[in-house]
Order: C-alpha cells, then structure tokens, then sequence
C-alpha cells in the first residue's frame, strides 16, 4: 500500500527531470533572446534594474515582470547577488519551469476534484493525466521561453481550484493575478464565477427537484427554471449565492474600470490587436481540440454515432452547416502575420491547407461538425447549464481575435480536457501521450537544430509553435 502512494509521485518526478533536462538543452543550445524574448527579457532585465519603464511593443499587463521580480528578489539577497546580474535570460526562463511544474500539480488536484468519487481512476492514473495535460504541446513549448504562457495559465488554474473548493475570496484575489498576467483571461474568470453559480444551480436541483433524471432538455431547462425562480422565494438562498460571487463581481467590476480608463483591452501598440467578430476562430479551436484528443474524439465508435446523429436529425444538422458556410464566408480574417510569418505551424497550414483552393474554407466545414458534435457528446455527462457557460466562454476568449494563433487555444483546451468523460481508459490515455511527447520531440529537435535565414536578416531564424 505504501508503494502504490509514493507511484503518483513518481510519475510527477519523472515529469519534473525531463522538464529540467529539456530546459537544460534548449537553453544552452538557444541562449539568446528569441521572438517575443526580445521584448519581454529586456522589459524584466529594466524592472531588476529598478527602471520602471514601459515598451510600448509590449501589449499585457506587467504581471509577468512583477511576479518574477517578487521571487527572484529575495533569491539573489539570500546568495549575494546583485539583481541586474541575476536577471539573465537563463534565469527569468526558468521561472517558466517553475509555473509548468506548478501546472502539473494544480491539474492532479483539478483532476482528483472533478473526478467521480465512486467510479473515478486511481491517483496513479489521475497523476498520469495530468502529466499527459501538461505536456500538450503549445503549452509545454512556452515552458522553455520567457512568456505569458504558463503563467496566465498557472493563475487561472490555480484560481478555478480554490473555487471549486469553496475559497472564493481567494480565487477572486488570483484572478485579478490572472487577468494581470493577460486581459483576456477576464473571460475565464466570468467562467469561474458561472461556475459557482452552475454548481449552486445544479446543487440545488438534485436536492429539491425530481428524483429521476430529466429525460429531454426541455424538461432539464424547466427544472433549472424552477430552481431560479426559488432563489427569488428565499432571501437567505439568494443572500448566500450573490456572497459567493460577489468577490468575481469585483473583478470584473475592475476590469470593466480598467477598460475605460485605457481606451480598450490592450496596452502598449495595439495596431496588431484589434477587435473583430472572428466566428471561424471557433472552428479551428474545434479542429485542433479534435485533433490533439483524436484518441478520444476521433473512433470508430465515435464515427458510427455520429452517422446515426446525421440520419436522425438531418434538419438540424443541415441548419448548423448553413451556418458554418455563412460565418465561415462573412467572417473569416486573414491577419499580416498569418501570411507572413513563416517561423510558425500555422503558417504551412495556411498555406497548404485553406489557400490550396477557394473551396477548401467551405469543405472544411464539414470536420468541423463532426468535431463539434464529438466534443458535445464527450461532454454528455455534463449539465446543459455547464455547455451553456463553457459555449458563451469560448466565444469571448476566441472570436474577438483576428489572428489565428494556437497559444489562445491552450485554456479552453485545457477546461474541455479537465472535464472529458472518459478519462479511466488506459489505453486512450497512452495513445494521448505518443501524440504529445512525438509532436513535442520533433518541435523541440526542428527548433534547437534546424535554424534558417531569411535573405535580409543576418541572426538564425527558429521554426516555432
């Protein structure tokens, strides 16, 4: 019994070696300042200086910087150094490792929350699922290089886990940290409150409602209805319920103050960050969400029952593709750096895939049902209030966006991934982690040792997520 408690702890060392030793190799091999490190290192390197300056290239909120100034301060007063020599590039990236390790254990506990207390995996397996989350890709790439990444990621997980266990002063308090490190992660933390008021919600109505499972969405909607209408009934329900959001209520309170006061979202040059009503955005999260849980998404199984879906609403399935042909016509953008940037994977998908023809666009279409669908019936065990929240989140995180940039994917990705369904199979969960230790294996060799040129630039060129 001993030994099956230390497994998980285990798997998590294993996780944090190889991350040291990843960081170890990329940054000896890469050491110099590389794409968005060219502002950001600089930016910290002022503030350990004690320069307060602003590059106005920059467009976050300095949460980074200050985060990474609070730790590493008391650090070189305890070994002698003094704060400008400390502040190496090697040094405020390693603070990326930090947040990705933190991640990790954050997503174990989410995981052992969200779990089914009776039929949920064992902590051997939750631990592996979470080490398998944290290594996605895109996200785990970013654990190597001084960005946002993992630590907008880290607050807004961290903040979801003190609300699911009731500590909403204290999420609310990490979500101003969240929204610091990245304004659009105000998005998640209104997913974070619409959380606490869907548990409230769904709480109450197995307490009070029926006994037997609705047996239609009408019938759900009805009894969550009457679930409302009885907050109205009783003070106290109702007083307790706006206590526990009313912390999140002052976030956004002061983001909305915020964005008033700064004229809009970004700060710094916002030529390259303006808003639009970019609905195909939501396809490509569809797609990539598909592509990277295909051991989940895409399956025979999954196939069948989506045929059956076809031939047993046929209207509705005809509606939704008139509407993917419309957004996808009308709303579709082309941001400068999608065409021009050929450093990125999105760039060769761009171009190989959606400029090969016209009508590429309008058959894609088609996967992306497909995609949709599967994602919705993975999350069948969830209530239509949940979808609902979930729906309405991805929309103001991701269609607002011109540029199709995978980073803006890494949250929803990791929520959808935190509530998927059918976690306990093993072997789903292996073929997951073949497909991120392979993608992360041949972007990590093809960034480390396969730089190029371009004809005017004399410094290499690295291929990048």
């Amino acid at each position: 019994m001993a030994a099956f408690r230390v497994y998980p702890w285990l798997i998590f060392s294993i996780f944090v070696g190889v991350t040291a030793a990843v960081f170890y190799k990329m940054t000896t091999t890469v050491p110099d300042n590389y794409m968005d490190e060219i502002f950001h290192v600089p930016q910290i390197q002022s503030f350990c200086r004690g320069i307060f300056e602003w590059d106005p290239m920059i467009t976050t909120l300095p949460g980074l910087y200050v985060l990474t100034l609070g730790l590493l301060n008391p650090i070189a007063y305890v070994l002698g150094i003094n704060m400008t020599e400390f502040c190496t590039t090697d040094v405020v990236r390693a603070m990326n490792v930090l947040y990705s390790v933190g991640n990790c254990y954050i997503i174990y506990e989410l995981l052992s929350t969200l779990k089914d207390k009776k039929k949920g995996p064992s902590r051997a397996v939750l631990m592996a699922n979470a080490v398998t989350i944290s290594t996605m890709p895109v996200l785990y790439f970013f654990s190597f290089l001084y960005y946002t990444d993992q630590g907008a990621t880290f607050m807004v997980l961290l903040a979801y886990i003190f609300s699911l266990r009731n500590k909403h002063i204290s999420s609310a308090l990490v979500c101003v940290l969240a929204v610091f490190f990245r304004q659009s992660n105000i998005a998640w933390v209104v997913f974070i409150a619409g959380s606490v008021l869907v548990r409230e919600l769904e709480t109450d109505t197995a307490k009070h409602g029926p006994k037997r499972p609705a047996t239609s969405l009408t019938k759900e909607v009805s009894r969550y209805f009457k679930t409302i209408l009885g907050y109205f009934k009783s003070l106290t329900k109702l007083g307790s319920l706006i206590l526990k959001l009313m912390p999140y209520a002052v976030v956004v309170l002061l983001f909305f103050c915020f964005m008033y006061w700064n004229n809009g979202l970004a700060v710094g040059d916002r030529s390259s960050h303006e808003a639009s009503l970019n609905l195909p955005q939501l396809f490509y999260y569809v797609s990539f969400t598909t592509l990277l849980l295909a051991p989940y998404l895409i399956t025979v199984w999954k196939a069948k029952q989506f045929l059956m879906f076809l031939k047993k609403y046929p209207l509705l399935t005809a509606m939704f593709l008139l509407l993917s042909l419309a957004a996808v016509h009308n709303f579709t953008y082309v941001h400068k750096y999608l065409i021009s940037d050929n450093r990125h994977y999105i760039f060769y998908i761009w171009k190989n895939i959606f400029q090969r023809h016209w009508s590429v666009k309008y058959i894609l279409c088609l996967p992306y049902i497909y995609g949709m669908w599967s994602m919705s019936n993975e999350m069948s065990n969830k209530s239509i209030l949940w979808k609902v929240l979930f729906s309405v989140t991805l929309v103001a995180a991701l269609v607002p966006w011109q540029l199709m940039e995978f980073r803006y994917f890494i949250l929803p990705y990791l929520i959808f991934r935190l509530h998927l369904n059918n976690t306990r199979f093993k072997s789903r969960l292996l073929l997951e982690m073949i497909v991120y230790t392979t993608v992360n294996v041949v972007t990590f060799y093809v960034y480390m040792y396969r730089p190029f040129t371009w004809p005017d630039v004399e410094s290499w060129q690295r291929f990048m997520w």
